[in-house]
């Protein structure tokens, strides 16, 4: 698990894992590990596993993502439950993202969730006529069927995505040759 460092000094005790909260921490506080991802701590609404995607109306108020969300998203880092506190990714390598494309390659884009028990990303061609494309988000290996870092009840697959700062801009988007 990510260990996390602050810029500059640090004042008193800090946070030193993403996967819980050894120390008080103040929700919306930002932290970077050792190889620059960058982390926000947020306050959950709902239960929600590691690699799942995040709308992040506020730091107080994290929801799964779903059709309606626009805004910046990112991806839990330990599982939660409704009443936890924890760090969400919104910068940098994730290894295992949860969507439900078994075919997703690099050759994809994201897309946000289409439905709200989703709690996966979709990955779309990069031909498609596509709504809901998530800016600042790229698959960059190949999918996994390996569901071991996500939930049991996640029925899609991971894939390793790099992130920065995500957004879902609720536009579509169409980027096949000749198309108006």
């Amino acid at each position: 698990m990510a260990e996390l460092s602050a810029q500059g000094p640090v004042l008193g005790a800090h946070a030193t894992s993403v996967a819980s909260s050894d120390v008080a921490v103040a929700v919306g506080t930002r932290m970077r590990d050792k190889d620059g991802n960058e982390y926000i701590y947020c306050t959950f609404g709902e239960t929600l596993t590691a690699g799942q995607w995040v709308y992040i109306r506020q730091p107080s108020a994290v929801l799964r993502v779903a059709t309606t969300s626009t805004g910046p998203i990112g991806i839990v880092c330990a599982s939660v439950t409704s009443t936890d506190n924890g760090w969400v990714q919104i910068y940098g390598d994730y290894a295992t993202a949860q969507i439900s494309n078994s075919e997703a390659t690099s050759a994809f884009r994201l897309l946000a969730p289409t439905g709200a028990t989703t709690e996966a990303a979709l990955a779309a061609s990069s031909t498609d006529d596509v709504a809901n494309l998530v800016h600042g988000a790229w698959i960059t290996a190949a999918a996994s069927t390996d569901t071991t870092g996500s939930s049991s009840a996640h029925s899609g697959i991971t894939v390793a995505v790099r992130l920065n700062y995500p957004q879902v801009l609720n536009i579509s988007v169409n980027t096949s040759p000749g198309s108006t």
